[in-house]
């Protein structure tokens, strides 16, 4: 599945246009596989091009561009918790 990036606010890199440059189709631009949140807490960087270093960075990023929302300090914290919960722990010590 792809999304566009910056959905109610432009997205900041508007040189990396995405599938577009894949395609060349007007439609495509700035759209970008999304992933999985399985495991999201172990997969830092974040962002198609690994921009965005925390979990919680990139939760304040997405509210803002994609939902035009600023988030508190308290939702960006049960947004994370509730990431973090699809997270296998023993995944992560187990690659170490």
């Amino acid at each position: 599945m792809y999304q566009k990036m910056g959905l109610l606010k432009p997205y900041v890199d508007t040189t990396d246009k995405g599938r577009f440059d894949v395609t060349g189709f007007e439609a495509d631009k700035y759209m970008f596989k999304v992933p999985s949140l399985r495991n999201v807490a172990l997969t830092e960087p974040y962002m198609h091009d690994g921009k965005v270093k925390t979990l919680k960075d990139a939760i304040v990023l997405m509210a803002d561009i994609q939902l035009d929302k600023k988030l508190t300090n308290d939702e960006v914290n049960k947004i994370e918790k509730f990431l973090k919960s699809m997270s296998d722990i023993k995944l992560a010590k187990s690659n170490k």
